[in-house]
């Protein structure tokens, strides 16, 4: 049976955060805590010291379910985004960049305190990102800040993995899940990051086998989610009929797999 008419390509759900880009070298980021390649939370402290000390750091609206609803509007789609901001200037500048990026994004604004978040995203001199996440104001985005409707006016409803750190947010991602599910929307997940699985990896291990139609990992965040050596065991290891997407490699290029039906073997393909 078809879904029913959406109103919008896609709408996105995730943590609302501004982010501070700054290149630096491999010292900086090992001096001041962070995990190359990688994301860590931080304190609102810890996320305030290193920010002071950054040069010439671009702030611009970020987080990846925010990203990804963007880039479907620049695409010529038209995109929704469900998340938090405090009500400060941070948050308003979020906003407003969104609606200019043609985003809508209906969430009404928390209080001032806790703030906005922010990312502060280190970039090496090889390219390689290195991240520290204050959540902030998006980390109180609760089941009841949503309703079916937000979520079903998307004909794909993409979440970002990122929300399962915080038991408030992981609600959230599940609440929208079975209202997408439930109204026959194309229901997506991003695993987000290696430490996201390792540290949530039995609730999101069971969204992917209930309510997941379309899967985004790089190779370490889907094999660490099955538990296997390669993409092609964690392929096989997905529940029959549901799309195991994006095994992003770098240079060699990402894979695409399916597994069609119990039993069979993975069918996986270069993009």
């Amino acid at each position: 049976m078809a879904a029913p008419a959406s109103a919008r390509d896609v709408v996105a759900i995730g943590n609302a955060i501004m982010d501070l880009v700054a290149d630096v070298d491999d010292d900086f980021v090992a001096r001041h805590g962070f995990e190359r390649g990688r994301m860590i939370l931080g304190s609102q402290p810890d996320a305030l010291a290193v920010s002071a000390k950054l040069q010439a750091a671009h702030q611009v609206a970020g987080g990846s379910a925010a990203n990804t609803a963007v880039g479907v509007a620049a695409l010529g789609g038209t995109a929704a985004f469900l998340g938090r901001c405090a009500d400060d200037p941070m948050g308003r500048a979020f906003r407003d960049s969104l609606e200019a990026a043609g985003v809508a994004h209906p969430i009404d604004f928390g209080p001032p305190d806790p703030p906005t978040g922010r990312s502060i995203i280190l970039v090496s001199p090889d390219h390689e990102r290195s991240m520290m996440t204050f959540p902030g104001a998006a980390a109180t985005l609760a089941r009841n800040h949503l309703t079916p409707a937000h979520v079903t006016d998307g004909a794909t409803l993409f979440i970002e993995g990122y929300l399962f750190y915080a038991e408030c947010t992981a609600q959230a991602a599940l609440a929208a899940a079975a209202w997408g599910d439930a109204h026959g929307s194309t229901v997506a997940l991003s695993l987000s990051d290696p430490n996201c699985v390792e540290h949530n990896r039995e609730q999101l291990l069971d969204l992917v086998r209930s309510r997941i139609d379309l899967l985004f990992a790089n190779e370490e965040e889907v094999t660490g989610l099955y538990r296997t050596r390669d993409f092609r065991e964690a392929a096989a290891a997905a529940p029959a009929g549901r799309r195991l997407a994006m095994r992003s490699r770098g240079a060699p290029g990402p894979v695409l797999a399916q597994r069609r039906r119990a039993g069979c073997r993975a069918d996986a393909r270069r993009a």
